[in-house]
């Protein structure tokens, strides 16, 4: 996967993958590495789902990659 590529998951998926990474013994590093997520995309999603649950997971996948922002004149600043 290059840098451009994004994984996406459904909501079922990630809470799933929340449930898996909850379990006794298991660690977040772990669970990441089986579903190819940095931990810091799953600690995310665990905040995102304590707040609303599955609603705000699902709004979330629907988020589309930003483009590119453009690189800015030095010489505009003073």
């Amino acid at each position: 996967m290059n840098k451009r590529e994004y994984r996406r998951f459904t909501a079922e998926q990630k809470i799933e993958i929340l449930r898996e990474a909850d379990q006794p013994g298991v660690t977040v590093s772990e669970v990441c590495r089986r579903h190819g997520l940095s931990p810091s995309v799953l600690y995310r999603w665990r905040a995102v789902a304590q707040g609303d649950s599955a609603v705000a997971l699902k709004r979330n996948a629907q988020r589309t990659p930003r483009k590119e922002m453009p690189t800015r004149d030095k010489r505009g600043i003073e």
